[in-house]
């Protein structure tokens, strides 16, 4: 906001449900005469949980796509564009 100018603050996705977040977040945001704006929590939701559940399944199933392993060594870096099929 400092950087920006900007007045109004929209905080969104899973990091929006945590409640801590929000009340400090609001707080700073009267004190310095920003906008807070947040979904309402059974709307602030990420994909973690869908993704977990799509990995689990995909192991369950041998992890396997036209014969290549999905399954990776943990230091393997994060690419959030693979196909989940």
């Amino acid at each position: 906001l400092a950087h920006t100018g900007m007045r109004r603050l929209v905080i969104a996705g899973g990091v929006a449900a945590n409640r801590r977040l929000r009340e400090e977040v609001a707080a700073l945001g009267a004190e310095l005469g920003v906008q807070t704006t947040f979904p309402s929590p059974e709307l602030a939701t990420d994909n973690g949980a869908m993704i977990a559940l799509a990995g689990g399944l995909a192991l369950a199933e041998g992890a396997t796509l036209a014969g290549d392993d999905r399954r990776t060594a943990l230091a393997t870096d994060a690419s959030p564009y693979l196909p989940l099929t």
